[in-house]
């Protein structure tokens, strides 16, 4: 017999196998792919994990918080007092649930508009999102009545009190009547019939929302304190509209801000800030009612809570004084219900529709493009359908959109009545949006990659935890998406049309928005179109989950290392920037960048003296210090004597009567576009600056001015009225 070469026996060997994998033996070829698969499901799902976790989870930009810096963090702990720090977080649940409350009460007088009376109780919404409904109704409502008195200088504490109050007597009896009605509502009881997983999965989710409360007393966010928290703060103080920097949006951010300053006279800041948390809780019940309404299981909807809720863009903003969750609450409630009524609601529905899609767009204008689409999609297809099943009566399609329309022009004019008290012109929100271009836009990139960034978005508002973007989507996006892949989960996704329909308007939506628009990174401002894309994902999971093989254990393992960790990221930001009032009601921030230099200020400065604030974290100065700051009107003498020299800018900076300078170069270049630094080499011979934190090459800097027979007189002093409120008035009225 012939030898055989060893090499040309491996060879041959190796040819036999493969040819079986490919011709003859299906099972060795799908043992073979089988294995493969698990490999690249449980490498892939375990490097989008730890992505998440070593480095865009492990940031809050938000909050400016960096987490496992133990050497920085320890310290803080002793710090706080456990039963103070408690005491203060049930203090202000209670306080927010009571304005909640209130509002859900008035908003429950209306909500028999969304249903039939005489329709069997089976058809009629669930218990939550009626709650939620007449809760957006309730505030939308306070919104309009609050925003009205602060224009007319009437938003003081006992007209808040009696109206709040009132809204809560007005619809008792049809809360009370709503609440029997609803005694037997286990719709949102997602956990019955579980397993121990599935009651693990949905408990940690609901200990990240319960969590989330201790970001009340959390360090506000640059924004917040640059604009929408310190605009409520000093509303409040003062019982009127006040603002510090004339934002494109300023009259819509009040649609919001009124609500804090609201609140904060009743029950304090800290209250006042758990309102962007119940707008989030709002945002959870029509999300699950969503899910529920396109057909996801109770499971389904179980890993939906939990994809929320491990998106940090969403988390992050619990307990913030921002406006973005209480701007997308009514979006996402105006899909709901556009989506359950269809094309043949009663006029009563449509009309339901638009108050809440108006009121989405004058609290967030850019709602106007995003809803917009996604509404003009829905309903021409809608209308096709309608025309090919059955025709189309003109009629009473027209009857119906128009009360649609009615609802929305109806907040139209309201805005630009808002606008008119707030800035003097009702158009001043088309002025303003026309000059909104990428030149004046906070870039936290180079605005020339942008088209990189559209062309990897997934992966980017994933992994890209940036200034612009505040947060992530939840990692578990990515980690079970391949799962469309195989066939037994993708058969299962495929056999929910309903859902499939609405997420494909929903990818046309964002396609457009990203390809448009240069808000690309901005996850806030597309939360209704992330919550429909969750959706699918979470039947994706479902099918993963229900996998009898090693790949539905780990994806399950996986989804429980999230959740575990955004709780420990809950609790750990949340001690790190804490951030409480003291006992007479000034805000606190230590250890904090943006936040030392002011301190000196606060400790040294006399009561009523005036900041020059060219800085962005003003709302932790002495109470008395913050009232008396430099205000939107003033920054615009200031820019403009700035750019005719030095010597006319510190003459006007001592006109308007300032004896200390907080300056922060982003916040002057960014937001006041003041290319101006504050120097004592740029000030006058009759003039002097004292560095009392940082010096002059420092981008924050505080300063205390001294002069010496200056050549102007001082205008403009700070001072307590009659009923003990600080203002800026006229040294003559002394």
């Amino acid at each position: 017999m012939e030898a055989v070469p060893f090499f040309q026996l491996y060879q041959d060997t190796i040819g036999q196998k493969m040819k079986n994998l490919q011709q003859g033996d299906p099972m060795q070829r799908a043992n073979k792919w089988s294995m493969y698969g698990r490999i690249f499901f449980s490498a892939w799902a375990t490097l989008c994990v730890a992505l998440f976790v070593l480095f865009s989870g492990r940031a809050s930009v938000l909050h400016g918080s960096l987490l496992f810096n133990w050497e920085i963090i320890l310290p803080k702990l002793s710090r706080i007092e456990p039963i103070n720090y408690l005491a203060d977080i049930i203090g202000a649940f209670f306080g927010v649930a009571f304005f909640f409350l209130a509002c859900t009460s008035l908003g429950t007088i209306f909500t028999s508009l969304l249903w039939d009376e005489k329709s069997d109780i089976s058809n009629k919404p669930a218990r939550p999102v009626l709650i939620g409904s007449a809760f957006l109704i309730g505030s939308e409502l306070f919104s309009i009545i609050f925003l009205t008195l602060g224009g007319l200088y009437k938003l003081t504490p006992a007209f808040v009190i009696a109206i709040t109050l009132g809204g809560l007597v007005l619809g008792l009896r049809s809360f009370v009547k709503f609440i029997k009605t609803h005694a037997e509502d286990h719709s949102f009881n997602l956990f019955e019939g579980t397993d121990n997983n599935a009651r693990l999965v949905y408990g940690l989710s609901l200990g990240i929302l319960l969590l989330s409360l201790m970001y009340s007393s959390s360090r506000l966010s640059y924004d917040s304190v640059a604009l929408y928290f310190s605009d409520a703060k000093i509303t409040a103080m003062t019982n009127h509209i006040q603002y510090f920097l004339n934002d494109s949006f300023i009259a819509s951010s009040f649609h919001t801000g009124i609500q804090y300053a609201a609140i904060a006279q009743i029950f304090g800041d800290q209250a006042a800030r758990l309102y962007s948390w119940a707008n989030g809780f709002v945002i959870i019940i029509f999300t699950l009612a969503l899910g529920e309404q396109l057909g996801l299981s109770k499971q389904a909807r179980r890993i939906l809570l939990a994809l929320l809720l491990t998106t940090t863009a969403f988390t992050d903003l619990l307990g913030d004084g921002k406006i973005d969750l209480a701007a997308s609450a009514p979006a996402v409630a105006a899909v709901y219900w556009m989506v359950v009524n269809g094309i043949k609601a009663r006029n009563s529905g449509f009309f339901f529709v638009g108050f809440l899609a108006g009121f989405a767009i004058i609290s967030r204008p850019f709602n106007a493009v995003l809803l917009g689409i996604f509404f003009a999609l829905f309903y021409l297809q809608e209308m096709y359908s309608a025309w090919k099943n059955d025709g189309l009566n003109l009629k009473s399609l027209f009857s119906r959109f128009f009360w649609l329309l009615s609802a929305l022009l109806g907040l139209a004019l309201f805005h630009l009545a808002a606008n008119w008290m707030i800035l003097g012109d009702p158009l001043a929100a088309f002025t303003n949006a026309a000059k909104l271009n990428t030149s004046g836009w906070q870039w936290s990139f180079d605005p020339n990659e942008i088209w990189a960034f559209r062309a990897f978005y997934p992966f980017v508002v994933t992994f890209l935890n940036s200034p612009q973007s505040l947060g992530t989507i939840s990692p578990l996006f990515l980690a079970f998406f391949p799962g469309v892949f195989i066939k037994n989960v993708r058969e299962r996704l495929f056999e929910q049309k309903t859902l499939l329909y609405l997420t494909s308007l929903t990818l046309i939506t964002l396609l457009l928005w990203i390809m448009l628009f240069f808000t690309v990174v901005e996850i806030r401002y597309v939360f209704f179109l992330w919550i429909i894309l969750f959706m699918p994902l979470a039947v994706i999971a479902e099918g993963l989950f229900d996998l009898k093989d090693d790949i539905g254990k780990i994806m399950k393992l996986m989804l429980v290392v999230v959740l575990l960790f955004v709780n420990f990221r809950v609790i750990y930001i949340s001690l790190d920037t804490y951030s409480p009032l003291d006992s007479r009601g000034n805000p606190q921030c230590n250890n904090y960048y943006f936040c030392d230099y002011l301190k000196p200020i606060s400790d040294q400065a006399a009561l009523g003296e005036r900041v020059l604030t060219l800085s962005a974290f003003r709302y932790y100065l002495r109470s008395d210090l913050f009232a008396c700051s430099t205000k939107a009107d003033e920054y615009s003498v200031l820019r403009a004597a700035s750019l005719r020299s030095t010597d006319e800018f510190w003459e006007e900076a001592y006109r308007q009567g300032y004896t200390y300078v907080a300056y922060e170069k982003n916040y002057t270049v960014r937001h006041l576009y003041m290319d101006f630094v504050p120097s004592p080499d740029n000030i006058p011979s009759w003039m002097s600056l004292m560095p009392i934190y940082g010096n002059s090459e420092d981008y924050i800097v505080a300063y205390k001015i001294n002069v010496h027979t200056p050549p102007v007189f001082k205008t403009k002093t700070c001072m307590q009225d009659e009923n003990r409120i600080w203002e800026v008035v006229p040294v003559a009225s002394k």
